[in-house]
C-alpha cells in the first residue's frame, strides 16, 4: 500500500457539519422547558412532584445535548478514497465496520447503510435531519458515483 501525503488525504476527506441553526432551536426550547419547570409553582401531590422533578431533569439533559452539538463542528467524516465513514467523537467507530464490505446510500429513506458480502444491511447512526444540508447532497453526489447501479440485466 503506498503511503498517502497529507494534501492528498484532506481532498479525500469530506466533513460533515451538524446542522446549527436546529441545534439554536434545540437549545432554546430546552431553556424555555427548564424555566417553566423552575418557575411554575409546586406541586401538591407526589406524582405532581415526580414529573416536576422528571421533567426538570429532562430539560438539564436536553440543554446539555444542544450544548454539546454547538460545539461540535463535525458531525462524521466521508473518506472518498477508501469509501469509509469515520466518527470523530470516537476512534474505534468507522464504517463498514468488521463484517461488513460496503457502504450505501437509500434514497427512499435518506439512510446511509453498510452492506455484508450476503446482503444484509445495517444503519450508520447518522441522520439526515441533524446534518447541514449542503455537507449531506454532497455526501450523497460522492456515495451515488461509484455505487453499482441496481436492477434487472438483459441477458442474451
Amino acid at each position: 500500500m503506498r503511503p498517502v501525503d497529507a494534501a492528498e488525504a484532506a481532498r479525500t476527506l469530506q466533513a460533515v457539519r451538524w446542522h446549527q441553526p436546529l441545534a439554536w432551536w434545540s437549545l432554546a426550547a430546552a431553556l424555555l422547558l427548564a424555566a417553566a419547570c423552575w418557575f411554575w409553582p409546586t406541586a401538591e401531590s407526589t406524582l405532581e412532584r415526580f414529573m416536576q422533578g422528571f421533567a426538570r431533569g429532562c430539560s438539564y439533559g436536553w440543554i446539555g445535548g444542544s450544548i454539546i452539538l454547538l460545539s461540535q463542528r463535525r458531525m462524521f467524516f466521508f473518506d472518498a478514497q477508501r469509501r469509509r465513514v469515520i466518527d470523530p467523537r470516537s476512534r474505534r467507530d468507522r464504517y463498514p465496520s468488521r463484517g461488513f464490505e460496503r457502504l450505501e446510500y437509500s434514497v427512499y429513506d435518506g439512510r446511509i447503510y453498510q452492506v455484508a458480502r450476503d446482503g444484509a444491511r445495517k444503519k450508520l447512526p447518522f441522520k439526515r435531519f441533524w446534518a447541514n444540508r449542503e455537507d449531506w447532497r454532497t455526501l450523497v453526489d460522492l456515495l451515488l458515483q461509484d455505487e453499482p447501479k441496481q436492477g434487472f440485466r438483459e441477458e442474451g
